[in-house]
């Protein structure tokens, strides 16, 4: 019974190919989309919830003025000025830490290039309760010997 239904279903799919192109394809569409959409929530729900507290950190972001028209009402970074402003005001606040991205010109040689880097307080490492490893620098690397001594280099 089952091969006679599949054997209409493919005599029927020869026949009208353009109807069935569409059939199979707005099948596929939106079998996709319903997949892509159960795994953005599920990334959505879950992306962040493998560090410990995670339930008690918050991202703290900004609500744009309308008279400022960007086309967008809300931002998702405030002005470094908040954290002591939030640390001083609001004694239940455990620790603050503020992430900045700076971009840096690095040469060597002929070659050049613009690196992105991320600067980070030191509560931001207590508050997603990880540790930082000691490294080396090698000799002759690319940033000055006073950089390596005030920035790089953690105390053992």
């Amino acid at each position: 019974m089952i091969w006679n239904n599949i054997k209409i279903a493919l005599r029927n799919i020869r026949k009208n190919k353009l109807f069935a192109f569409i059939n199979i394809a707005g099948l596929a569409l939106g079998l996709c989309i319903y997949v892509f959409g159960g795994m953005l929530i599920e990334y959505e729900r879950t992306h962040d919830a493998f560090f410990e507290n995670s339930e008690r950190v918050y991202t703290i972001g900004s609500i744009a003025s309308p008279s400022l028209d960007l086309g967008i009402d809300s931002l998702n970074v405030a002005h470094s000025a908040l954290a002591p402003i939030i640390e001083a005001e609001l004694p239940d606040v455990e620790a603050i830490a503020r992430v900045q991205t700076r971009e840096f010109l690095i040469s060597s040689g002929e070659e050049s290039f613009y690196q992105g880097v991320r600067f980070a307080d030191p509560d931001f490492l207590k508050i997603f309760g990880v540790t930082a490893l000691p490294w080396t620098i090698r000799p002759g690397s690319l940033f000055p010997k006073r950089l390596r001594s005030n920035i790089l280099e953690l105390p053992m």
